[in-house]
Parts: C-alpha cells; sequence; structure tokens
C-alpha cells in the first residue's frame, strides 16, 4: 500500500492552498479530486466555436481579490511570477484574474504534488498503526487503498460527511445539516461586439445575478468573440434546479437579452454548481451541536482536519471580530490555517 505523509481531498482553494504551505516546507502531498482536474469552483472551460477555434471561460471564481495579508502575500508572489493579471478595481479593491485561465491559479500553488484526479475517496478508517487508510476508486472503477500519516479534508459539507468515519457521528450530522445554495451558470460566445464599462455587471432581475465579460480580462484569447458568463441568482437556481439545463440556459440567456440585445450565440454551455454559498448562520448551526472551530478550520484529531470555505465563514460567525472576506478567500484562509497547524505538530514532534 502507497503511503504518504500527507493526503489532501479535494482540489479547491482550500486544498491547493493547504498543499502549497506544506510543499513550500519540503511536506510531500498527495491530493485527491474526483474532478478531472485542479480547481473546483475556480475550474475553467473551453467551449468550440468552429472548427478552428476554441475559447477559455471561468466557470466559477470570476475574479480573486483579497482582504487578508496572508492571501495579499500570496496573490503578490502569483502576480509576480506572471501567473495572474490585475483585472478592475472597485472600491480601492484589486480584483485579478489568472492569466489565461483561472485554474491556472490552482496549478500553480500545486505544481510540485502528487495527484489522484477522477478518483472518489469511498472510505477513511483509522489505521492500526496511526494515520488514516483511504480505500479510492478512479471513474473505470479501479479500485486501491492508501495510506496517511495526517488527511486534511476540503470537500464540500454533505460530501465530507460521508467520508468521515461513524466515530465522527456528531460532526457528520452537523455537516450534513448546512444549508448550500446551488447556482447555475451559464457560458456563451457570439460574434456580436459587447462592451461595458463594468467588468462584471451586476443586475436587478428575478433570474440573472450578474454578467461577467470573459473577453475583456487581461491576457485572455477570444477568438474575436464576446465572452459572457451568466450567473443566475439563488432563486432561480433553487426554483430550477432539477430542471434541464439547456433550458436554464436559454432562460438566463433570455434575461441576459433584455439588458444586452439579441446574442445569437455560437457556443453555450450551462453548468449546475450543486454546492455554490453556504447560507448565512451556519456558526450557529454548529455551535448548536457544540462544535467550536478554532482559525477557520475543524479539528477532529490531531491528524485529521477539515478546511473549507464553511469552516472559516462559521468561525466569522462564532467569532465577530474576525475577518469577514470572500467566500473564496475563506478557502484559501481555511486551507492555509489547516496546513499550519499540521507544521506545527511536525515542529513540535520533530
Amino acid at each position: 500500500m502507497q503511503h504518504y505523509p500527507i493526503i489532501i481531498i479535494g482540489a479547491g482553494l482550500a486544498g491547493v492552498n493547504a498543499a502549497y504551505t506544506l510543499q513550500a516546507q519540503g511536506h510531500r502531498v498527495l491530493l485527491i479530486d474526483k474532478a478531472r482536474g485542479t480547481g473546483g469552483r475556480a475550474s475553467s472551460k473551453r467551449l468550440q466555436c468552429d472548427d478552428e477555434h476554441s475559447v477559455g471561460f471561468d466557470m466559477g471564481l470570476s475574479a480573486f481579490e483579497a482582504n487578508s495579508a496572508q492571501w495579499q502575500a500570496r496573490l503578490a508572489t502569483l502576480q509576480k511570477n506572471e501567473q495572474i493579471d490585475l483585472w478592475f478595481q472597485r472600491d480601492d479593491h484589486d480584483f485579478y484574474c489568472g492569466r489565461g485561465r483561472n485554474s491556472v491559479v490552482t496549478r500553480a500553488l500545486t505544481e510540485n504534488c502528487d495527484f489522484l484526479l477522477s478518483t472518489r475517496v469511498l472510505s477513511l478508517a483509522s489505521s492500526v498503526n496511526g494515520g488514516w487508510q483511504l480505500s479510492l476508486e478512479n471513474t473505470e472503477g479501479k479500485k486501491t487503498d492508501v495510506s496517511a500519516s495526517h488527511v486534511i479534508i476540503t470537500a464540500p459539507a454533505q460530501q465530507a460527511s460521508a467520508i468521515l468515519p461513524n466515530e465522527f457521528a456528531k460532526i457528520k450530522s452537523a455537516l450534513t445539516s448546512l444549508s448550500c445554495h446551488p447556482s447555475f451558470v451559464t457560458l456563451v460566445a457570439t460574434n456580436k461586439k459587447i462592451s461595458s464599462s463594468d467588468a462584471i455587471m451586476k443586475l436587478d432581475d428575478n433570474a440573472l445575478h450578474s454578467i461577467a465579460f470573459e473577453h475583456c480580462k487581461p491576457q485572455r484569447d477570444s477568438a474575436g468573440h464576446s465572452l459572457l458568463k451568466l450567473q443566475a441568482t439563488t432563486e432561480f437556481s433553487l426554483t430550477h434546479l432539477d430542471d434541464d439545463k439547456a433550458k436554464v440556459g436559454e432562460k438566463l440567456i433570455q434575461a441576459a437579452e433584455a439588458v444586452l440585445g439579441p446574442l445569437r450565440p455560437i457556443a453555450q454551455h450551462t453548468h449546475r454548481w450543486l454546492y455554490s454559498q453556504y447560507a448565512d448562520g451556519i456558526g450557529q448551526e454548529l455551535i448548536d451541536r457544540d462544535i467550536r472551530l478554532s482559525s477557520g478550520y475543524i479539528t477532529l484529531r490531531p491528524d485529521l482536519l477539515i478546511a473549507s470555505d464553511y469552516a472559516y465563514k462559521a468561525y466569522t460567525e462564532q467569532q465577530p471580530q474576525a475577518l469577514r472576506v470572500s467566500d473564496a478567500e475563506s478557502a484559501c484562509l481555511s486551507g492555509m490555517a489547516a496546513a499550519e497547524v499540521i507544521l506545527e505538530s511536525h515542529l513540535e514532534s520533530a
């Protein structure tokens, strides 16, 4: 059985930032994710416009912003390495995008990691000799077991609950109960020339929350097309959660056309983010179950931690003096904090 010092389950923003923090100090890390690539809600997608051209979209997070010193420092490093560019400024805040696509950021942060992608964690169990044993299955149905001295789980709350052993029944129940809103996103490529004074247009619409003008991002090859990301409202997404995605996309395009005029898409794609944004009040939900958080992560055992945006969000609700940041930055800070705990445990045992 292959053994790793540290395994991180989930290669979204929390997972990749935990991995970067650990590998920067010389620790070997294995990242496991059921998706085909890194990024989670910062992932990207290409659409084929014609026989010769395809164009890239940021399917989840539109831009990176930083309010904390830790995330500001990490973004500064990425900018110095020409992996991100300043996209726009609003209310004295800088907003960045990945050079070429936002998934460049997560790839840069995991450059020296080991990966098992397109792989699900079937079970997690305490090892007789200490640490953890994980049973895995890839998309081809091949099963394998690996072991680790430390595990950080960064999957969405409901998925994390399914992974945890029954000895953590209280936290499993708490994670299952956390309310998380879905969201639909429709990507549109059109030959129509569209310009806007706003990089992201916020709308007062029942269906459409915002329009991101992807072709306006620096260092992006749009092949001469206008590229739009249409973000649905929470209410619309809940109402149409089980509807056909193509029909949902048409509704969002119609809502955008009410603002921008006829679009006549040459390529389009609709994606449903099932776990998009955690509802307010999850901090109280965990308090009600006597689960309190330290610095935005959950400690189950010294060698088993949970890091994610919901952990940091719950922490800020429990600690009013804590810094309030975006969901994306919450995930980053939670991953960094969990990694620091493992680093401290290594120093204490050295």
